[in-house]
């Protein structure tokens, strides 16, 4: 739950002081600060008993030994690979997507995109409703795995299959273009996201041979970045794009800012 945790100081806390006037030099100096009290955690808190296993030590050669005999292990992953790609797409597209829809001072929070009535300014919005949706989706969801069965490949299926349907729905949410629906659609993605992150890391733990996990974890993050990169890249535009073809209103879609 660190990782869901630091996005809501971040831009619930922090957002919400920023609306009122806070500087965004703060922003840089609390993250700055943050650093060498994680460093000093993560040195306190790290393992100190030695036990030896069977990938002796991790690292380059490692890695490459576990190419080698990829075979053993490269095709077990694949399918959770490609959640992985789907779940980080989905995760790290949720922001263009908001800002290049919701893409005006102020949200109709009742009401159809059309609405200009019940307007609250959009940084209340992210930070109040938005932000901590993302960020309980995430952070409930790390958690669940912890009492699912994955011995079984049928259950992981299901389980794995369940999770990309809850990112892709997440995202398909958001065409309906209503500021509460996003905030619902933000915490259902986000929760497929956090579900197939904590499946996958109890699945490599169990169903990966111990040699082959420091590189399957590696390949398996990597595989997540580039999703995350692609979520990022032009095509979040383009699908910022689809959303709002033909539908441009006063506050939502304005076609002015759009970042096309």
């Amino acid at each position: 739950m660190g990782a869901p945790l630091g996005f809501f100081v971040n831009n619930t806390i922090l957002g919400l002081l920023s609306y009122f006037g806070m500087p965004v030099i703060v922003y840089y100096a609390y993250n700055a600060a943050c650093l060498p009290i994680a460093i000093w955690i993560f040195h306190t808190k790290r393992p100190r008993e030695v036990v030896a296993v069977k990938s002796k030590g991790k690292g380059c050669k490692v890695f490459w030994n576990s190419l080698k005999c990829w075979l053993d292990w490269v095709p077990i992953m694949i399918p959770w690979f490609a959640a992985k790609f789907i779940g980080n797409f989905v995760l790290e597209d949720g922001f263009p997507l908001l800002f290049n829809t919701f893409n005006c001072p102020k949200v109709p929070i009742i009401g159809g995109p059309e609405s200009e009535d019940h307007l609250i300014p959009f940084d209340l919005y992210t930070s109040l409703i938005w932000f901590p949706c993302m960020a309980a989706g995430d952070t409930i969801s790390r958690r669940v795995p912890q009492y699912l069965d994955v011995t079984s490949k049928r259950k992981c299926f299901l389980y794995l299959s369940l999770g990309i349907f809850l990112s892709v729905a997440g995202e398909a949410l958001d065409f309906l273009l209503l500021a509460l629906v996003t905030a619902l659609a933000a915490f259902i993605a986000n929760f497929g996201n956090g579900f197939i992150y904590g499946l996958s890391a109890k699945f490599i733990d169990w169903g990966i041979a111990e040699e082959h996990r420091y590189a399957a974890y590696n390949l398996w993050c990597f595989v997540g970045d580039a999703g995350g990169y692609a979520g990022q890249g032009q095509l979040s535009v383009w699908l910022a794009d689809q959303v709002c073809e033909g539908r441009h209103f006063t506050w939502v879609c304005q076609l002015g800012r759009l970042l096309l």
